[in-house]
C-alpha cells in the first residue's frame, strides 16, 4: 500500500499550513474467516514513511509557529494487536482497514510570540507530532476477473497530526495492490554468454571480452517483485591471481607480477566498488527487482566464483542462483567444482573427464611416455606465439621452437611436424620465453608439473655442420640447435625434400631424444703412391660393389697428400632403413667382411633420408641380400619414430 499527499491552505480555526507526507508498507495476509463475508488479516513485514509540517497561526495578540519533519518505518500506536491489516469481502464490495499505525512521532518546539499591546512575550512549548494514516477505506469495487485486488483513488482527512493548526482537509492519494502470494522469493541469475564464455585478455594486459550477469528477484511464479528489494551486493570470491596473462606472457612475470586479480568488476551507473581491487560491488535500488554486473577478464585462464545477494526491505537476504541450476553462486567460467577450466573448452575436445593437472597427451606414441610437459590447465590457458595467443592441443604433444635462423628452419620444422606428428609451434619469439627458455613459467596456484622448454634454432656458433647442442635429449637439455651457413646441393630420397630440410629435421629429432641408428663409423686417412693405396699407413685394396679393383684410381684421386674419409660400419650411423633422416649419408665406403684388406667404394655417394623409420632392417643397400654384402647392416637402434620424447618431466634414456 502507498499513501501520499502534498497540501497547503488555511486551518479550520484560521492559520496557514503546508505539508508533504508519504507512507509505504508491504504486508502478508491469510484467511481468517470464510462464509458469506470472508475476511483476511495479517501483519506488516516492511514499511517506510516521511512527513514535513510548517504552519503559522495568529493567537493571543501574536503568532504561533511550528515546524518539524520525521521519517522512518510506521509504528503501531497504543496496545499492539494481533492483526495489523484486514481485508473484508462484502457482498457487493470489499474494504481495507489498518490498525492504529502512524509515522514516527517527534517532539518539536512550538514557539509562541504574544502578549499585551505594545509588549511581546515569547515562550517555547514542546509538543509531539507526526504523520497519521487512515484507519479504513471502504466501498472498493471487485476486479472483473482474477484474484488480484487493486484500488487507486483518493480520500480526505482533517486530522491535526498533533499540531496547533488543524487543516480544513487534505486530499491523500492511495494505492492498494493485493495479490495471492506466489511463494518464497528467489534471486535468479541469468547471462546470455555464461554457458560458453571463457576469460580472455589483450596482449598489452588490458581486459578481454567481458561477461554480463543479470540478477532478478522473482516470485515463485516467475514474476519480478520490485517493491521488496533494497539493494544488490555483488562479490567475486576465490579469484585467481596468476602471474602474467598466459603461461609465457609476459615473460619473467612470476618474479615481477603485481598479482592483480584476473577477474574484476566494472562498476555501472551508480554501482559502487567497495574494495580497491573491484572484487565487490553494491548498488542501492529503487522500484526495481533487477540489477546487472559487468565482469572484465584479464587472463586467459582466470577463474573466480560470483556471489550475488539481494537485500530485501524487511531485512531478508536472497542468494543468487543461475537460472535452472541446483546450487547457489556462479563459477566463472562455467566449470566443474573441481576444475579451473571452462566446461565449454573441455566439451570441444571431448575430454570432460580429465583433471586439470593431467598431462596424458597420447599422440604421437613415441617412446610410450605420455604428455608434453604441459598440464591440461596450461594447454587451456595457452601461450603467445609471434605476438598472438594460441592454445595447446590436449590430444597431441606440443613442441615449441624459437627460429632465429630463417626460412630454411621454418620449412624443416614443417617437415619435422609431418614426420613426428607433434603439434609444432615454430614461431615462438625469444622474448616469449624466459631467460631459461621455459615456455610455461607463469604459474602460482594453477596446476603445473614441470618447466617445459622451447628449442632455439640459430646459426651455428661454431664451424662445421648443424648440431643439436646438448642432445639427444628432451628440450630442456638442448642449449640450441646450431644451423650451418651452407648446405650442399645433395639429393634425398624424396625430390620434395631438399638436403637442408633433411639435415635440420635430423637435428630437430635430436631435441626430442631420437638417436642415431648406431655408433662406430670411423674416420680414416687415405693416401698413396706407386700404385699402392694406404689407409692409416696400411696397404689396402679398393673395389667397387661389382668386385672390380679400383685401387689405382683411388691412388690417383688421393695422391701423396691424401684425405680423411668416413667408413661406415655394421650397425653404425649409416645402418638400418636407408630412407630415414636419422641415418648418416657421408660414408665413402665400407670394409669387406670376407677380405679384411678390401674396401668397397660405391659408385655413387650415399643418399640422405627424408622419412622417419619404424624398424631396423634396411630394404636396399643395407639389406642382407645386397651384393657384395649389406653395406652397413641393421640399425643398432632404429625404430626412430618410437624414440620420440618431448616431455621435460621424463629423464631421457640414452641409447
Amino acid at each position: 500500500m502507498t499513501f501520499s499527499a502534498t497540501a497547503s491552505g488555511t486551518g479550520i480555526q484560521g492559520g496557514t499550513y503546508s505539508l508533504t507526507g508519504e507512507a509505504r508498507a508491504t504486508f502478508l495476509i491469510e484467511r481468517l474467516t470464510s462464509g458469506t463475508t470472508p475476511s483476511w488479516g495479517g501483519r506488516l513485514i516492511s514499511s517506510s514513511s516521511s512527513f514535513t509540517w510548517d504552519s503559522t497561526d495568529g493567537a493571543c495578540n501574536g503568532t504561533v509557529k511550528e515546524r518539524f519533519s520525521a521519517s522512518g518505518p510506521l509504528q503501531q500506536l497504543g496496545t499492539p494487536v494481533a492483526t495489523d491489516v484486514r481485508l473484508n469481502m462484502n457482498r457487493s464490495d470489499w474494504s481495507f482497514s489498518i490498525s492504529s499505525w502512524a509515522g514516527p512521532r517527534v517532539t518539536y518546539d512550538r514557539v509562541f510570540e504574544c502578549g499585551p499591546p505594545n509588549t511581546i512575550l515569547s515562550r517555547v512549548e514542546q509538543y509531539t507530532g507526526g504523520l497519521s494514516i487512515p484507519r479504513s477505506i471502504t466501498g472498493l469495487a471487485y476486479p472483473s476477473s482474477g484474484q488480484s485486488f487493486r484500488a487507486d483513488s483518493t480520500y480526505e482527512d482533517n486530522v491535526s497530526y498533533g499540531t496547533y493548526v488543524r487543516p480544513e482537509f487534505v486530499v491523500w492519494k492511495y494505492s492498494l495492490d493485493i495479490a495471492p502470494d506466489a511463494g518464497d522469493l528467489t534471486l535468479e541469475l541469468t547471462s546470455d554468454e555464461w554457458q560458453k564464455w571463457r576469460p580472455t585478455a589483450e596482449r598489452d594486459g588490458s581486459a578481454g571480452k567481458p561477461l554480463e550477469v543479470t540478477a532478478t528477484v522473482k516470485r515463485a511464479d516467475g514474476t519480478p517483485a520490485p517493491e521488496d528489494v533494497q539493494s544488490f551486493e555483488w562479490e567475486l570470491v576465490e579469484t585467481s591471481r596468476e602471474p602474467g596473462i598466459a603461461i609465457n606472457w609476459p615473460t619473467e612475470a612470476k618474479a615481477n607480477d603485481k598479482k592483480e586479480y584476473d577477474l574484476r568488476f566494472e562498476p555501472q551507473g551508480d554501482q559502487v566498488a567497495t574494495t580497491p581491487d573491484n572484487q565487490k560491488l553494491i548498488r542501492p535500488v529503487r522500484n526495481t527487482a533487477q540489477d546487472k554486473a559487468v565482469i572484465n577478464p584479464f587472463d586467459w585462464g582466470g577463474w573466480s566464483t560470483l556471489k550475488v545477494t539481494a537485500i530485501l526491505r524487511d531485512g531478508r537476504r536472497l542468494t543468487g542462483r543461475f537460472q535452472g541450476a541446483n546450487e547457489d553462486d556462479m563459477r566463472l567460467p562455467k566449470r566443474r567444482p573441481s576444475s579451473l577450466i571452462a566446461d565449454d573448452w573441455l566439451a570441444q575436445w571431448n575430454i570432460t573427464g580429465k583433471g586439470d593437472e593431467s598431462d596424458d597427451d597420447e599422440e604421437p606414441k613415441g617412446d610410450g611416455n605420455a604428455g608434453d610437459g604441459l598440464t591440461l590447465y596450461e594447454e587451456y590457458r595457452g601461450f603467445y606465439e609471434n605476438r598472438r595467443h594460441g592454445e595447446g592441443n590436449p590430444m597431441r604433444k606440443d613442441y615449441f621452437a624459437v627460429n632465429k635462423a630463417g626460412s630454411e628452419v621454418e620449412v624443416a620444422l614443417a617437415h619435422f611436424r609431418t614426420l613426428t606428428g607433434l603439434v609444432v609451434h615454430p614461431r615462438v619469439l625469444r622474448t616469449e620465453t624466459d631467460s631459461e627458455r621455459v615456455i610455461n613459467g607463469n604459474y602460482d596456484s594453477s596446476p603445473h608439473r614441470v618447466d617445459q622448454h622451447a628449442v632455439v634454432y640459430q646459426n651455428a656458433g661454431y664451424s662445421g655442420l648443424s648440431r643439436a647442442v646438448g642432445g639427444p635429449s628432451t628440450p630442456k637439455d638442448i642449449q640450441y640447435v646450431g644451423i650451418q651457413t651452407r648446405f650442399p646441393a645433395a639429393p634425398t630420397f624424396d625430390a620434395n625434400v631438399d638436403y637442408a630440410t633433411s639435415t635440420i629435421a635430423h637435428e630437430a629429432l635430436h631435441s626430442v631424444n631420437v638417436w642415431h641408428h648406431g655408433r662406430g663409423d670411423k674416420e680414416v686417412f687415405w693416401n698413396g703412391g706407386g700404385g699402392v693405396l694406404l689407409e692409416n699407413a696400411v696397404a689396402i685394396i679398393a673395389k667397387n660393389e661389382a668386385g672390380t679393383d679400383i685401387t689405382a684410381a683411388q691412388v690417383n684421386l688421393f695422391g701423396i697428400k691424401g684425405e680423411t674419409l668416413t667408413l661406415g660400419v655394421e650397425g653404425g650411423q649409416h645402418s638400418g632403413v636407408e630412407d630415414c633422416v636419422m641415418r648418416y649419408d657421408n660414408a665413402y665406403g665400407y670394409v669387406s667382411k670376407a677380405e679384411a684388406n678390401v674396401r668397397y667404394v660405391p659408385d655413387a655417394r650415399e643418399i640422405a633420408g627424408a622419412q622417419l623409420c619404424d624398424g631396423k632392417e634396411g630394404t636396399s643397400t643395407n639389406a642382407s641380400g645386397h651384393t657384395p654384402q649389406s653395406r652397413f647392416g641393421s640399425a643398432t637402434n632404429g625404430h626412430c619414430r618410437s624414440q620420440i620424447l618431448v616431455n621435460d618431466l621424463i629423464t631421457a634414456p640414452k641409447r
